[in-house]
């Protein structure tokens, strides 16, 4: 056995994960044996069975090479009951169609929590596996101008903090697609290919909607206690004040009919006065030097 194990070191991923399979020929009491920190949370015999149906199913899938589906097995398995062996073959699978991140991630937990037990005689195959995982992780940079920090971040449409704006962020190889919104508006979009390896600088210049002269400086207020309704004033082009033209009010003394009943009489006897100079005399009336110009 213990030949075994050490010859594992040297045989591919696949190779590593068929003997695991051969070391779970007794899944049941494999996933038996290590006990739930809380009894509330052990999965039931029916979830228990088909976690164990999940696992079996992965590894058929990783024979065959045929990583995808085995993936998708493991994935369900360690839903259901989450055991090392079980996260142990979920970072293979991971880590053969390109989950790097999470394959790198998987592998340091195994690590982290098996360190006794059957379940750690297989902490070579994680070291190997993170060893080999890790250096080709692509890293992207993110350099961002005109943002705020109102606005948020989306990359592969989730939610990205903005503290990993300017530093470089691992990210599986592939493309990807990072959006910059300022509330409801999207202000910025830029799509990258990332390659393994890969260190890349991604660059994007935000472009906010602009603004109307009106909701940056709203026009004063002109109050001319002579206008009704109050007027307001006009900038024109010199941005000097111009007060808006002054309408009369309604009511005004031009507009009292007393004002124009005096108008009247004074014009009419100032008319007759004339009248009356112009025919005094021997004269006809009305027939002085004005003429025969009626009065009306």
């Amino acid at each position: 056995m213990r030949m075994a194990l050490r010859s594992l070191a040297r045989v591919p991923l696949l190779a590593a994960l068929a003997f695991t399979a051969l070391l779970l020929t007794t899944a049941t009491a494999l996933l038996r044996e290590v006990p739930r920190a809380h009894a509330q949370e052990a999965p039931s015999a029916s979830e228990t069975a088909l976690a164990r149906e999940q696992y079996n199913e992965g590894m058929a899938h990783a024979r065959e090479g045929r990583w995808p589906a085995a993936y998708a097995a493991f994935s369900r398995a360690y839903a259901l009951v989450r055991r090392p062996l079980v996260l142990l073959n979920l970072a293979g699978a991971e880590e053969q169609t390109g989950r790097l991140v999470e394959s790198a991630e998987h592998y340091r937990q195994f690590l982290r929590e098996v360190t006794s037990g059957r379940e750690a005689q297989q902490r070579p195959v994680a070291e190997q596996g993170l060893a080999r995982v890790e250096p080709r992780i692509p890293h992207a940079r993110f350099i961002l101008e005109g943002t705020r920090s109102s606005d948020t971040f989306l990359l592969d449409d989730k939610p990205l903090a903005a503290a990993v704006v300017g530093s470089p962020l691992p990210l599986d190889p592939g493309t990807h697609t990072l959006v910059v919104r300022a509330a409801d508006a999207e202000i910025g979009r830029i799509r990258f290919v990332l390659a393994e390896r890969e260190a890349q600088d991604v660059r994007l210049t935000v472009t906010r909607p602009a603004e109307s002269v009106a909701e940056r400086t709203p026009l004063p207020e002109v109050r001319d206690p002579d206008a009704t309704p109050r007027e307001i004033g006009v900038l024109p082009r010199n941005g000097e004040e111009r007060p808006a033209p002054r309408r009369e009010e309604s009511g005004g003394i031009l507009s009292s009919p007393i004002f124009w009943v005096v108008v009247g009489v004074v014009v009419i006897g100032g008319a007759t006065a004339g009248v009356l100079i112009a025919t005094s005399g021997e004269q006809a009336p009305f027939s002085g030097n004005l003429g025969s110009i009626p009065v009306r």
